[in-house]
């Protein structure tokens, strides 16, 4: 029943949902840059409504970084929590690390989305998996410094993505059916490399990817996939700091 409702919606016009953690750096700027290309795009938080999540400004650094390299006016945006609402109209769904679709799998189940949509990894990709050369995840500007090096390229990558992702959504907007989802990056084929970087010391990636992939002997970062089987296994946390901690 699932698979026949994708179809007719798809067949259609499709719904892109863009998530972070809390709606105020990443999603506001990929949606901006998809918005102005014209797609039709709902941009949310996935931080836990408690935590206040909502009516929030973009931060200033990206805020001045979308006006002066991008000509965008991120100055009206308002942060928003993710509804079941829009999960359920959602076609794809793009997140930005591991920490997002851990929680976006929590809510899906909280919902009891599987039984009306089918499994969230269905229609939920990495939006670091349109970048030329494909990641697991775009890192939290929230925690950089305007100006240096990591803050530029967190910037430079979700403009770089947001802008592939266009490219290849009109390519295949007179698609029908599930061609048009199957022709998107699939998940276990979205290198993680980035998220390895980001952990400690290079033992301790060893370790972890040997212990995901249920492989003996070190494995080169490049080499490293995600399974399907498990997409939401913890590769690191967001930037090294626990969840809950993160603000977008």
């Amino acid at each position: 029943a699932a698979t026949g409702k994708r179809k007719s919606r798809m067949a259609s016009k499709m719904d892109v949902l863009v998530l972070c953690h809390g709606n105020i750096c990443r999603s506001p700027l990929a949606a901006a840059v998809m918005l102005r290309a014209g797609l039709a795009v709902t941009q949310a938080g996935l931080k836990e409504p408690e935590k206040g999540v909502g009516n929030k400004l973009a931060p200033k650094k990206m805020r001045d970084w979308a006006r002066e390299n991008e000509g965008l006016d991120l100055s009206k945006h308002r942060s928003q929590g993710v509804t079941e609402a829009m999960l359920e109209k959602a076609d794809l769904i793009l997140y930005m690390d591991t920490g997002n679709m851990r929680r976006l799998e929590r809510m899906w189940e909280e919902f009891k989305l599987n039984k009306r949509r089918g499994p969230v990894y269905s229609i939920a990709r990495p939006l670091a998996s349109f970048l030329a050369e494909p990641q697991g995840r775009i890192g939290d500007p929230m925690f950089q410094q305007p100006g240096t090096t990591e803050f530029l390229l967190i910037c430079t990558q979700l403009v770089e993505a947001s802008t592939n992702f266009v490219k290849w959504w009109n390519a295949r907007q007179a698609e029908e059916g599930n061609a048009i989802l199957e022709a998107a990056p699939a998940a276990e084929e979205v290198v993680v490399a980035t998220a390895v970087a980001d952990l400690e010391t290079a033992d301790t990636a060893t370790d972890l990817v040997e212990e995901l992939l249920e492989t003996p002997g070190p494995i080169a970062a490049e080499e490293i996939k995600v399974r399907p089987a498990r997409p939401g296994i913890e590769m690191a946390d967001e930037d090294g700091i626990g969840e809950g901690e993160v603000t977008t």
